[in-house]
């Protein structure tokens, strides 16, 4: 406070430091103006020539000046990234420079007079050799052309400005009007067109427009005025001493209890210490333009001063481009006469940002970053004007019109020192490329002490502030866990951790295990146990828990290295949560099917074979109850494992061996009733026979007790009731015993107790319980029994199976043009009954079985069971261990009663077939038992 001067300070001590600025920044002044010209100048001849008319003599005729237009296009303007033809926008004609030639020699020298003189009048500082002219078009206006306000696109790499020579050609009109910052300028040709020569240049981002010419026509050629400065301009430093005044107030302001994260950039700003300022410079700047060194005018003699200012306190000037946005309704007025170029809007959504950012290198150091319109210098500097640009969007159902409106500026940035880090961390909370070399920045100022404002507090928050975007890039991940390293700051390290995705790479590993060797696993656990999540419905899953897994096998192999390099104890917390995480891994993807125990077996073979035993044990233990989940793995795994890989083998060996016993305790088969897609109904089983098959050869290789899964197969074959018996037998049991038939074959041993109880049960249960012995039915049954009416109707009761299928006791049929008397005919009353039902005109009849007929409906059945069990039977005589493992019932099971009809049974008896009708008889013939 001592240091400003006290005529600076206001009534109450205070100094408006934003105030103070606009107003010692405005009184520096250019000697130059936005728009400069000269008229009625005598000129050399440039020699004119255009190829198919000639060398063009000055003043140009009519008649010459028609001969040119022949030659020439229509002029096309600039809309956003389009260039259109439109004569009520433009109406003029243009050469290119190639359709043309300028041949006097003289004229450049001419020239390079007339450039110097532009630069002077438009105010800029720059070497002579620094600005070039370069040819851009020959224009011509006659009667009536013009071109509306627009301004000039940005045609060649330095090109700030535009300078046009209208040669000697007589017209009236055709006047040039420029308009800046509320600035208008009226620069006439006219006057001395007939024998003279006049120029005008003019910036290029001021509006401008040509008024139509009302005779004669406007002939001029057009340049494009590049800068392409090579040292920077020597301003005069009038008031860099009260710029530098000022400057020093607003540092004195600064309390240092203030820390440089306080609210300043996109939220609240303190008027008495904002964290920066924007000063808005006169002119606009493209994106390729924005250089300290290519300033324009009155912005190159303000800045210079104000450079020079803040490096005498080390303060940060850059310079940015700024747009802000406006959104809301859009609102067209009701008089479209008076309407204005853009439609009036009722603002929703207000938006301010910086396009693009660049220090005194020209390096870009943010894009598209957001801030305070408080930070303006100029208070209200885009209320009143016009945007620069606008997109409508019209009706959309019941979404009215909205408009967005785009105002442009460009701005110088005052950052104090104290601030800086401020500015930084702005830019990494807003930056999408460079965080990287801003956390270099901060680290390098820390590290080497180049900045007493930057400390290890700082450098964290500066990495906690990047950490919070999502994906990271792994570069900008590590420099963040290296920061914290150095810094032994498990927080930051931790968030550091959180933010990988995906992926981990091998250093990130080293750097996990070094923290849990120094701090302990629970400083880290929350933050590393994030690295391998894995959500079950991700794509790919089986190929993420193999890479998870090595990540893990990786993290505690270096680990426990780092404790055995550093004379540490491993810790048995580590060990634990390596088991842990492990089986968390493996049962991302595990419910108990048969299919994921065989997708883990799978999984094996990609994962490292050291500690695996130790690390799948105890997930494999949580599934001794999913008898197919386990058995599905005990197979895959198995047979997966081949001598070669005799790691993954010795795993697998002891796996199964080690779990076995309990496997076969808990085994259980469970039957599942599903649909298949045709709607017939069908019967699984949890475990498949030749799962268990296979998992019974697997006890006898390894020489493990299989009694106990012997006992479940035989206590679940007992156990069967009901309908589907037929089903279990032929699906699951029946294949279950052809392949312990194998399993004995290829053993070469004598079968077990446990093997032959199995047998003798499960094929008694099959004959005596499922088959049965055959019903007795009327001797007379086939022929009361046969329908010979072939109307739809019978043709439907003799095809239907309604005979021969026991559970169906009735069915109803619609009579249609028969009535009662006609079945009654047909269906004889000892085996059928005939029942009208509903209303009596509904004409429903429904016909039922007696008890004779269902006891034939019963023999039908029985024929089947009895046929379909002589094949099964058949089948398992194939097999020589069959007598071994029946011993003395195989006789009595092989040729049991119930698989023949008996002697003098009717069904047996045969009938001959009456008019072409099929007698129904026995498929399974009477005959003798045959002696074993």
């Amino acid at each position: 406070m001592s240091s400003c001067s006290d005529e600076l300070l206001e009534d109450d001590g205070n100094l408006d430091v934003k105030q103070e600025l606009l107003f010692t920044l405005d009184t520096i002044q250019s000697s130059g103006s936005f728009l400069a010209g000269e008229a009625s100048l005598g000129l050399a001849l440039p020699g004119l020539d255009i190829p198919g008319v000639g060398n063009i003599r000055l003043p140009i005729s009519a008649d010459d000046a028609e001969a040119i237009i022949q030659c020439c296009d229509r002029s096309p303007y600039g809309k956003g990234s389009e260039t259109l033809v439109d004569e009520s926008v433009r109406k003029t004609w243009q050469l290119d420079p190639g359709q043309f030639s300028l041949q006097n020699p003289h004229w450049q020298q001419q020239m390079d007079i007339l450039v110097n003189d532009a630069v002077t009048g438009l105010g800029l500082t720059a070497q002579s050799e620094e600005v070039k002219a370069e040819l851009y078009k020959l224009l011509v206006y006659e009667e009536g052309a013009f071109f509306l306000p627009h301004q000039d696109s940005e045609k060649a790499d330095g090109m700030f400005a535009t300078l046009v020579v209208c040669l000697p050609s007589k017209h009236e009109g055709g006047d040039l009007n420029v308009s800046h910052r509320g600035t208008k300028i009226e620069w006439r040709s006219a006057p001395s067109s007939e024998f003279s020569f006049s120029w005008a240049a003019w910036y290029a981002d001021v509006i401008h427009e040509v008024k139509p010419v009302i005779s004669g026509y406007r002939v001029a050629l057009v340049y494009n005025l590049i800068h392409r400065p090579s040292l920077g301009a020597r301003m005069p430093i009038v008031q860099t001493d009260k710029l530098a005044l000022l400057l020093g107030y607003w540092a004195c302001r600064i309390d240092e209890r203030i820390h440089p994260d306080h609210p300043a950039w996109d939220h609240y700003v303190d008027n008495f210490c904002p964290p920066a300022l924007v000063y808005a410079l006169e002119h606009q700047y493209t994106s390729a333009e924005l250089s300290f060194d290519r300033l324009k005018g009155v912005d190159q003699a303000r800045f210079a001063q104000l450079q020079n200012a803040c490096q005498r306190l080390e303060f940060d000037t850059y310079l940015a481009n700024i747009e802000k946005t406006e959104s809301g309704a859009a609102e067209e007025p009701y008089d479209s006469r008076h309407r204005k170029p853009y439609y009036e809007i009722d603002v929703t959504e207000t938006n301010l940002e910086f396009l693009k950012v660049v220090d005194a290198l020209g390096t870009v150091v943010a894009e598209h970053l957001p801030f305070h319109e408080d930070l303006l210098i100029q208070h209200g500097f885009f209320l009143n004007r016009d945007p620069n640009d606008e997109e409508y969007q019209g009706f959309t159902g019941n979404a009215g019109a909205q408009a967005t409106h785009f105002y442009r500026a460009t701005g110088a940035i005052i950052v104090p020192k104290a601030f800086r880090f401020s500015f930084i961390l702005h830019r990494l909370k807003n930056s999408a490329d460079n965080g990287e070399e801003l956390l270099d920045e901060c680290y390098r100022s820390v590290s080497e002490c180049l900045d007493e404002g930057f400390t290890e507090w700082d450098l964290v928050e500066a990495c906690k502030i990047t950490l919070q975007k999502e994906w990271l890039p792994s570069k900008m991940i590590d420099k963040a866990m290296q920061i914290a390293i150095d810094v032994d700051d498990v927080t930051l390290f931790c968030q550091a951790v959180e933010s990988l995705h995906g992926t981990v790479s091998a250093s990130q590993i080293t750097n996990i295990a070094n923290i849990m060797a120094k701090h302990g696993l629970e400083a880290v656990r929350e933050a590393v146990d994030h690295v391998f999540q894995v959500q079950r419905r991700s794509p790919m899953i089986y190929n993420l828990i193999s890479e998870r897994y090595a990540w893990l096998d990786s993290l505690v192999r270096e680990y426990i290295e780092i404790c055995e390099e550093q004379g540490r104890e491993v810790s048995p917390d580590v060990l634990d949560w390596d088991i842990t995480t492990a089986s968390k891994l493996i049962s991302i993807h595990s419910r108990d099917t048969a299919r994921d125990g065989h997708e883990l077996a799978v999984l094996l073979e990609t994962l490292p074979r050291e500690k695996l035993f130790a690390r799948i044990h105890p997930f494999l233990e949580t599934k001794i109850e999913d008898s197919a989940f386990l058995a599905s793995f005990f197979v895959s795994a198995y047979y997966y494992s081949t001598p070669d890989d005799y790691d993954l083998k010795r795993v697998v060996d002891a796996i199964i061996k080690y779990l076995f016993p309990r496997f076969a305790r808990a085994f259980h088969i469970e039957c599942e009733h599903t649909f298949a897609y045709s709607r017939k109904h069908t019967l699984t089983f949890s475990v498949k026979p030749d799962t268990v098959v296979k998992v019974l050869r697997i006890g006898d290789i390894k020489d493990l007790d299989t009694t106990v899964l012997f006992d479940t197969l035989t206590e679940f074959a007992l156990n069967l009731r009901g309908n589907h018996m037929g089903r279990v037998f032929s699906d699951f049991l029946l294949p279950v015993a052809k392949g312990v038939c194998d399993n004995v074959i290829t053993s070469r041993s004598p079968s077990t107790a446990n093997q032959r109880r199995f047998f003798k049960h499960v094929l008694n249960k099959y004959v005596v319980d499922y088959v049965q012995s055959p019903p007795l039915v009327p001797a007379d049954y086939k022929i009361k029994t046969r329908i010979d009416c072939r109307c739809h109707i019978c043709s439907e009761l003799k095809l239907g199976n309604f005979i021969e299928d026991p559970a169906k006791k009735a069915t109803d049929v619609f009579m249609a043009n028969f009535d009662k008397k006609h079945f009654n005919r047909y269906l004889d009353d000892a085996y059928f009954t005939k029942t009208l039902i509903g209303l009596p005109r509904s004409g429903m009849l429904r016909i039922g079985k007696t008890d004779a007929l269902m006891a034939v409906s019963h023999l039908y059945a029985w024929n089947k069971r009895a046929v379909e069990a002589k094949a099964q039977l058949e089948q398992l005589k194939l097999y020589s261990s069959l007598r071994e493992l029946l011993g003395d019932s195989y006789h009595s099971l092989m040729n049991h009663p119930n698989l023949e009809l008996p002697d003098g049974h009717p069904a047996g008896i045969p009938v001959e077939a009456l008019d072409d009708y099929p007698v129904l008889g026995s498929v399974v013939p009477s005959k003798r038992r045959h002696e074993w």
